[in-house]
């Protein structure tokens, strides 16, 4: 079987008010370093993972970042049944019982400034997320 028989691609799986929230949040937070696990356990390497993260997770005292991790799960839950669904026929297939941590990254690319990285802010196409016109959004 072909592997483009197992890709898909769900567009506008947040709704655009929800995922500016997200924005929001995301901007809220305080990016570090991204750890990679090796023999030595975890250590910062830049050279390997360029990459700031942040960690929203079930035992958060911040029921802010509680409610996303909720948020997001149920959507990566929603869809992953979904996907199950078309290429298999049984949404049952897959089963996920518990998402307890979601890593959201920052990836540092080579046009960036790293100077200022620490100093920007994650923009996912806010400009097109001011000018949405939500009254024609479907939830």
């Amino acid at each position: 079987m072909d592997i483009k028989n197992y890709i898909e691609v769900f567009d506008a799986v947040i709704p655009y008010p929800t995922l500016a929230n997200l924005i929001k949040f995301v901007n809220t937070k305080n990016f570090e370093k991204a750890e990679v696990i090796g023999t030595s356990g975890h250590e910062v390497n830049m050279s390997i993972r360029n990459t700031f993260n942040i960690s929203i997770d079930i035992n958060s005292e911040s029921m802010t970042d509680v409610h996303w991790l909720n948020l997001l799960t149920l959507i990566f839950k929603t869809h992953m049944r979904k996907y199950t669904e078309k290429v298999s026929g049984d949404p049952n297939k897959i089963f996920v019982s518990k998402i307890i941590d979601i890593q959201l990254l920052k990836s540092v690319g080579e046009l960036c400034d790293k100077a200022n990285l620490e100093k920007e802010t994650l923009i996912l196409e806010k400009a097109n997320l001011e000018n949405i016109d939500n009254s024609k959004i479907n939830y």
